[in-house]
């Protein structure tokens, strides 16, 4: 991971230095989850958005007209 997304979003705690590089402490991030805590520094990492993805059916009830809507769509 890049050395500035690691300082930016996880606490210090949970970051070392090993050959010259910064990563994670896999053994002090297991302690912190055990204890209930968090590893990211609050409002540094955000969610990504929900993708805008459009529902292909007219409903979600599972019926044969849904099941075979991609199946009639595909071959035309």
């Amino acid at each position: 991971m890049d050395e500035d997304l690691l300082k930016g979003g996880f606490v210090q705690d949970c970051l070392m230095e090993l050959d010259e590089e910064l990563t994670l402490d896999r053994e002090k991030m297991l302690e912190y989850f055990k204890a209930g805590r968090s590893v990211l520094i609050p409002d540094k990492i955000k969610p990504a958005e929900e993708p805008d993805i459009p529902f292909p059916f007219d409903n979600s009830e599972i019926s044969t007209g849904n099941l075979r809507r991609n199946d009639t769509e595909s071959r035309t």
